[in-house]
């Protein structure tokens, strides 16, 4: 009997060793990634992040609400761990400052599962653009300069004496196209620049003409 025992109690720890590991499975859901700037590739620290439980429906109102909130470590890595209920689908969305950040596309969907879930986002940085406009050789009030630009931003400015500033927003993953076009005593020219901006930056330009 004593030798039975002897074999009986190695058998019982492998087997216990062996026993499958449910902890993870059915509905517990782990979503983790890490949150970097687009164009530089740098970690972003302290990003709010929300996990958030939506219904959608093809027909009728789709819903989300947010039902966990946490911010990037220093070096961007975030982690949710949760129970992934049915009837409900769940995204991650990132928040990050709005002065620093351009908040669009921030959304990932999640998958059911342990290992599912890899999110990495990127956000666009902020720069800016200090432009000055300056009537430097006037020849009367009927001087015209039109300003365009890719950001949306459109000016006139009518009259022998301008000299104006205007500092806007600008994506600083792309170029930011200014074009001016100058009427003075029925002559008109056009000019154009692309400005390579700098994330967090402020680029100075001056217009004159």
């Amino acid at each position: 009997m004593k030798k039975y025992l002897i074999l009986l109690v190695p058998l019982l720890f492998l087997m216990a060793q062996c026993k499958k590991d449910n902890s993870y499975l059915g509905d517990h859901t782990i979503a983790e990634g890490i949150i970097t700037e687009k164009g530089s590739g740098k970690p972003v620290k302290n990003v709010q992040m929300r996990l958030r439980r939506c219904t959608y429906q093809v027909l009728g109102s789709s819903s989300c609400e947010t039902i966990d909130t946490l911010r990037t470590d220093t070096k961007g890595f975030f982690k949710f761990d949760f129970q992934h209920e049915k009837d409900y689908q769940y995204e991650i969305r990132a928040v990050p400052d709005t002065e620093k950040y351009y908040v669009v596309d921030n959304d990932a969907p999640l998958e059911k599962g342990r290992y599912n879930s890899k999110i990495n986002l990127l956000l666009t940085p902020y720069s800016w653009i200090k432009l000055r406009i300056r009537n430097i050789n006037p020849v009367n009030q009927w001087d015209t300069i039109r300003i365009f630009n890719s950001s949306a931003k459109r000016g006139e400015y009518l009259g022998g004496i301008v000299d104006v500033t205007d500092k806007y927003r600008v994506h600083s993953t792309v170029k930011e196209y200014i074009g001016w076009r100058v009427s003075k005593n029925g002559q008109v020219t056009f000019k154009e620049i692309f400005l390579d901006c700098i994330p967090h930056d402020t680029i100075f330009y001056d217009i004159n003409y």
